[in-house]
């Protein structure tokens, strides 16, 4: 059980700090930061090919997928869920399949041969009013929602 708590303190936090960084990304008002930002995306795409850094990104996507996984089968596992709860699990493993599936296809664009890294990066840097962006925000919002019972079910 102490194996399963320490997880559920990782995922809260992982879940959390994924939170914070789209909130960051919503309310960047900052031009020296997106600026930054944009300065690091170029030469990233200058020194790496598309091949690279999609594997890249899809290797981090996976494993943050699993880590999600696995977080949202103990809190089925350990939580003892009221029917709303219940709802708003299945529809976190719906909104994450959703937007998983949406995120691993924007990575297919990056393994072309003649892509355009810096500018495929740039978009969806760029892109923070789609309903896409809005997806991802109430996915993360609901998993963080799941760290917390996981985490008051198994250690509290």
């Amino acid at each position: 059980m102490f194996m399963i708590q320490c997880y559920a303190l990782f995922w809260l936090f992982v879940t959390g700090s994924s939170l914070k960084m789209l909130m960051d990304r919503l309310n960047n008002d900052n031009e020296e930061e997106q600026q930054e930002q944009r300065e690091e995306i170029e030469s990233m795409g200058k020194f790496f090919s598309g091949a690279y850094i999609g594997r890249m990104f899809f290797i981090v996507g996976a494993l943050l997928l699993l880590i999600d996984c696995v977080g949202m089968f103990f809190t089925y596992q350990y939580v003892d869920f009221r029917p709303w709860q219940l709802v708003a699990f299945y529809l976190a493993v719906a909104a994450l399949f959703i937007d998983s599936t949406h995120n691993f296809y924007q990575l297919r664009a990056l393994k072309a041969e003649s892509a355009d890294v810096t500018a495929i990066l740039l978009e969806q840097l760029d892109d923070m009013d789609s309903p896409w962006t809005l997806l991802s925000l109430v996915t993360i919002g609901v998993k963080l929602l799941l760290a917390v019972l996981l985490v008051l079910w198994t250690i509290f």
